[in-house]
C-alpha cells in the first residue's frame, strides 16, 4: 500500500528532524552494514591463531592455565577482530552522551500529536 503525499511529506519531515536532532543516530540508521577494520581483522586472526596454539599446546603439556588462557585470547581476539569501527577509531560504550538542551515553541512531537488529533476527529 503505497503512502499519500500527505504521508510522505511527513516523514520526510520526521527525517529531517531526526537528522537534525540527532546526527550520529541517523548515521548509523542510514548505514546497512558496520564499517570493519582490515588491519584489525587482520590482527584479530592472528590473535585467534596465537590462542589456537595455547590451547592445544596446554592440552598437549596438560597445562590447564595454558589452555584456558589460549581460549581467552581466542575468545578476545574474534570478539576485538568483529567490532565494528566507528571514524577509524573504535566504538566505545563507555561515553556518555551530553544531554540536548529543550527548544523554544512546540516540539516536533507535539505538532505530530496535534495533527494526529486533528486527523482522527476528521477536520
Amino acid at each position: 500500500m503505497a503512502l499519500s503525499e500527505y504521508e510522505q511529506r511527513v516523514l520526510k519531515e520526521m527525517e529531517q528532524h531526526l537528522r537534525a536532532d540527532d546526527p550520529k543516530l541517523a548515521q548509523q540508521m542510514g548505514s546497512a552494514r558496520p564499517q570493519f577494520d582490515a588491519k584489525r581483522i587482520s590482527l584479530g586472526i592472528l590473535g585467534f591463531i596465537v590462542g589456537l596454539l595455547g590451547l592445544i599446546g596446554g592440552v598437549a603439556a596438560s597445562q590447564i592455565w595454558l589452555g584456558v588462557l589460549g581460549f581467552v585470547v581466542m575468545l578476545g581476539s574474534v570478539l576485538w577482530a568483529m567490532s565494528p569501527t566507528r571514524g577509524g577509531r573504535v566504538a566505545r560504550g563507555g561515553a556518555r552522551p551530553k544531554p540536548k538542551a529543550p527548544t523554544s515553541g512546540s516540539s516536533f512531537m507535539d505538532k505530530q500529536a496535534e495533527r494526529w488529533e486533528q486527523r482522527k476527529d476528521g477536520r
